[in-house]
């Protein structure tokens, strides 16, 4: 597994620290997994809509 480092306030780590019975390096990767999957949906939604418009504007057989 591969680490990265993220910069936050102070004020941010001081809470994190008191909720300690939270796994925050879990609950990032699920956010960043969360939004990886968001952004690969609009991806296929777009893709789908453009199918469509090529689609809707090629002859008929």
């Amino acid at each position: 597994m591969t680490s990265i480092s993220v910069r936050i306030p102070g004020e941010i780590k001081k809470k994190m620290k008191e909720l300690s019975h939270i796994n925050w390096s879990e609950e990032l990767r699920e956010v960043i997994l969360r939004i990886i999957n968001q952004e690969e949906n609009k991806n296929i939604a777009k893709a789908l809509l453009s199918n469509e418009e090529l689609r809707k504007d090629a002859p008929l057989k």
